[in-house]
């Protein structure tokens, strides 16, 4: 199988040949693989009558993509065909069919089901009563100098991303823990449970010898079951989001 790929660089569709290829003496089947269809190519003969070379057309939009793929004389198989399928559903509007102005992504909040509600604090934990006019506030630091871009994070409330935010919210009483979780915690937690993370990259990175002057080659080894003794009481870091919104930091 031969492939090529090809881009129009100018900004109308170009039509016609769009291609030359020597054509195998064995035969051979040619397919616009950008839009699924086979191509049925025009061939030349050569001297000695046998087919020398075949043309391949098809429409290349302007500012667009192609792609031919030679194939020997016998049917697609399964996996050709269904990617055949596939793009030809894919680009059944051309490029310059879409609009070309740039719009940015939304942003939705993911939701996290509230903790089981509690008649006293959980160990750890202080009260702290309902804010029926709390200013939540903060900002993001990105290298973009202005909310153009669509960078840092959308809040409900916002219509795009923004690097400032500031909205007033009525927060219920809640129980927060009176510390960070600690290394500490987590190694107990880790003992009691045997957890560890199916993909251990970057996991507890700051638990393992040398950090962070060394990285030992190869895969990632899981971490020793406990901190160095001077980290005991530092709040606990490199874990997932999830482990944070599950409430699995011990």
């Amino acid at each position: 199988r031969v492939l090529w790929t090809l881009v129009n660089r100018g900004d109308a569709v170009a039509n016609g040949t769009q291609l030359v290829v020597a054509a195998p003496s064995g035969g051979a089947r040619w397919f616009d693989c950008y839009r699924g269809t086979e191509l049925t190519a025009r061939v030349a003969l050569g001297t000695d009558g046998a087919a020398a070379t075949a043309s391949l057309s098809f429409p290349l939009g302007g500012g667009g993509y192609g792609c031919a793929l030679q194939t020997g004389r016998e049917a697609p198989d399964g996996a050709l065909s269904a990617f055949l399928a596939q793009m030809a559903a894919m680009t059944k509007a051309p490029l310059d069919s879409y609009s070309a102005q740039w719009r940015v992504m939304q942003q939705r909040l993911r939701p996290v089901p509230p903790s089981p509600p509690a008649a006293s604090p959980p160990p750890g934990a202080v009260a702290l009563p309902a804010a029926h006019s709390f200013l939540f506030s903060t900002r993001g630091l990105e290298i973009e100098g202005d909310d153009a871009h669509g960078v840092d994070a959308q809040f409900p409330w916002e219509e795009a991303p923004r690097r400032e935010h500031s909205h007033t919210l009525a927060v219920p009483p809640l129980f927060i823990d009176r510390h960070p979780v600690t290394t500490a915690n987590y190694s107990a937690y880790r003992r009691a449970t045997g957890y560890a993370p199916k993909d251990h990259l970057n996991w507890l990175s700051n638990w393992r010898p040398g950090w962070p002057f060394t990285t030992p080659p190869g895969p990632a080894p899981l971490p020793p079951k406990s901190p160095p003794p001077r980290m005991a009481d530092w709040p606990v870091t490199y874990v997932s989001l999830d482990e944070v919104i599950s409430g699995n930091l011990g």
